[in-house]
């Protein structure tokens, strides 16, 4: 047999397969892209929230409420606005926000539920001749509502400083149980509320009296137990945005503190389950100009925090922040998006990634990080990761590109065969593929046994597949489940194992064959170990 010679082409196949059994590929970070609303959604222009669906997808709400899918495509979108959505147990949504201001009434807290395609089922007001708004809704374990939000005591319009947190309690149907208010005779709002563990209520806002952070905790009929303020020493303001119950069974906030003629900073609190104060981190800009706060925060599967808000360094950047659990700062983000930005709320992605709402969709790897997908990365990072979700995501938004393109490809793909169809007539060749083998002097006999070969084999490949859709547990395989781990945890193969390796697969070559291959790689460098 005529010994090879390395060409470039499989000194770079021999560099992949060797990358792929020496550097184990279970623990790639998830990916990222962004969504503009405009022009890539018919209505939604900013997003108040983002809540994830049972289907993989997400639920945002903001001046219309849209449903996108896993890479955040829009499925559907409907003209109910609010500040708060959550999916419910029958796979509808709630929402909560406030009805349009009239000079008469002045704005209600408005609930709406929807069923799973976003359709009203009913709509409830609550309030009366003052400013009342909702800003939180979380469904109950009775199946019920329970609302955070502002309360105007005064009931008078047009708005008024008499402004109490509002906690506010309704049955399945929307029906109003009970309503309390708390916070003196001032500016006080609720901006977030859960259900304890107990069965009770707890929200977060802000007291101005004191210019703190102010959270409050209920029995499950909305009396009050217990409530705590926090505020940095010097500062003449401290808000309270979002509140996230911990695993540990304590609370965290994310919101803003500002020092008298300084620019606002990030405030992260950290609770036990009564109230007291944990930790507190604040994190900003040495500059006094550049104001950022924390909109949203959860805790993240490392039992750290993420938290999303705006930065004033580029106008307005959407803001990202991760800790670890004790609040040192891991790292921070932001991207710069023009006169409109800053993330409203955040989740995280089932690959470890981030997905931020604001004036915009974005979502980043596991580090933060705005991952471009390419060519490259595709197979090494992306169609390698545990979750189907995120490399079936990947693969369809790689995909995409191509079929934005689909004009421009038929065209080239046209005028290629064209060319190839003069080349064969003018250099007299038998058929475009005697044509194409000539300069490579491959007979075409050659080539169609390859391809008879390959047929002969297809049962092989067909084993294979089912074997690895068995082992991946699932209905039916598709393409970007080809490079998916089979196993869990790290699998470390030394180079020269990862040689034999490779070369024992080649053996059908022959020896000179596999020699070859074996001295280019341990002796002549053909791959750098």
């Amino acid at each position: 047999m005529r010994t090879p010679k390395a060409s470039s082409s499989t000194k770079s196949i021999l560099a992949l397969m060797l990358v792929t059994l020496c550097f184990p590929t279970t623990q790639a970070s998830g990916y990222s892209w962004e969504k503009a609303f405009w022009p890539d959604f018919a209505l939604l222009e900013v997003g108040n929230s983002i809540q994830p669906t049972a289907d993989g997808g997400f639920i945002i709400v903001g001046n219309a409420l849209t449903k996108v899918d896993a890479n955040g495509n829009e499925l559907w979108t409907n003209e109910i606005a609010g500040n708060s959505v959550q999916q419910t147990s029958d796979g509808g949504y709630s929402i909560v926000g406030s009805t349009p201001y009239t000079e008469a009434r002045g704005t209600d807290i408005l609930l709406t539920k929807t069923d799973s395609f976003g359709n009203e089922q009913w709509a409830k007001t609550f309030g009366g001749n003052g400013y009342d708004a909702g800003e939180s809704v979380q469904q109950t374990a009775d199946g019920g509502y329970v609302i955070g939000g502002i309360i105007d005591v005064a009931q008078s319009p047009p708005v008024t400083q008499d402004l109490n947190m509002g906690l506010l309690k309704t049955d399945a149907d929307g029906n109003e149980q009970w309503t309390k208010t708390f916070g003196g005779d001032n500016y006080d709002v609720g901006k977030s509320v859960k259900q304890a563990n107990d069965g009770g209520y707890i929200i977060v806002g802000s007291l101005a009296s004191s210019a703190s952070v102010y959270l409050v905790k209920t029995d499950a009929n909305g009396n009050e137990q217990w409530s705590k303020t926090f505020g940095v020493s010097g500062s003449e303001r401290n808000e309270a945005y979002s509140l996230e119950k911990t695993s540990d069974g304590g609370y965290v906030i994310a919101g803003s503190t500002k020092q008298v003629g300084e620019a606002a900073d990030v405030y992260l609190i950290k609770t036990d389950a009564d109230g007291n104060e944990v930790w507190s981190k604040i994190f900003g800009s040495s500059s006094d100009t550049t104001g950022e706060e924390g909109y949203s925060v959860r805790q993240a599967t490392d039992g750290g925090y993420i938290i999303a808000g705006k930065s004033s360094i580029n106008q307005y950047d959407i803001l990202l922040i991760k800790t670890d659990a004790e609040g040192n700062k891991a790292w921070e983000k932001t991207f710069s998006r023009g006169p409109d930005g800053g993330g409203n709320s955040v989740q995280q992605t089932s690959d470890g990634g981030y997905i931020v709402v604001g004036y915009e969709l974005l979502r980043t790897d596991s580090d933060g990080n705005e991952l471009e997908i390419s060519q490259g990365n595709l197979m090494t990072q992306l169609l390698v990761l545990p979750d189907r979700q995120a490399r079936q995501s990947a693969w369809e938004h790689y995909m995409d590109r191509y079929v934005e393109f689909k004009n421009t490809l038929a065209s080239n793909l046209a005028a290629s065969i064209k060319a190839n169809l003069f080349h064969t007539r003018a250099r007299k060749h038998e058929s475009t593929l005697a044509g194409s083998l000539f300069s490579l002097n491959i007979p075409v006999e050659v080539f169609h046994n390859l391809i008879e070969t390959f047929k002969k084999n297809l049962p092989v490949w067909h084993r294979y597949f089912e074997i690895r859709r068995k082992a991946l547990g699932l209905e039916e395989i598709a393409y970007y489940d080809m490079w998916a781990p089979l196993m869990s945890g790290r699998v470390e193969v030394p180079y020269e194992k990862a040689v034999e390796m490779i070369c024992a697969g080649l053996a059908p070559m022959g020896n000179d064959y596999v020699e070859t291959i074996r001295k280019g790689c341990l002796e002549e460098r053909w791959v750098d170990p």
